[in-house]
């Protein structure tokens, strides 16, 4: 199974959804693009065979989640640091009412699908 790399919004699931993979061995992890200024820091320090995975939801499923630091200036400043990574997501998904079980089955189905793909 190719490596993994996690990219959304605060509160998108991607700490738990890296978390529940990883305890699967799967070789998952988040990067925090939201909270950076460098465009492409979702791609740096990964293998060169990773796949990018986008978790999206709805603002108001965000603010739900983390009420207290998720606040539409945030949300705001959040989505043009995320453009560049969710044009080369492999995978968008969203969370919107969907439980981290059936996100975490979602990936890893997509996953197994993409390992057995004829390259071409």
């Amino acid at each position: 199974m190719r490596p993994l790399v996690v990219v959304g919004p605060c509160a998108a699931g991607k700490t738990t959804l890296v978390e529940g993979l990883v305890a699967l061995g799967v070789d998952a992890r988040a990067v925090a693009q939201e909270h950076s200024a460098i465009p492409n820091l979702f791609c740096r320090n990964v293998p060169d065979d990773a796949v990018l995975v986008y978790l999206t939801a709805d603002y108001r499923v965000l603010h739900g989640r983390r009420p207290h630091s998720s606040g539409r200036p945030q949300y705001a400043a959040e989505r043009p640091r995320l453009e560049s990574a969710r044009a080369a997501a492999d995978l968008l998904l969203h969370t919107d009412g969907v439980g981290i079980e059936e996100v975490r089955a979602r990936v890893l189905t997509w996953l197994e699908e993409l390992s057995t793909r004829k390259p071409g």
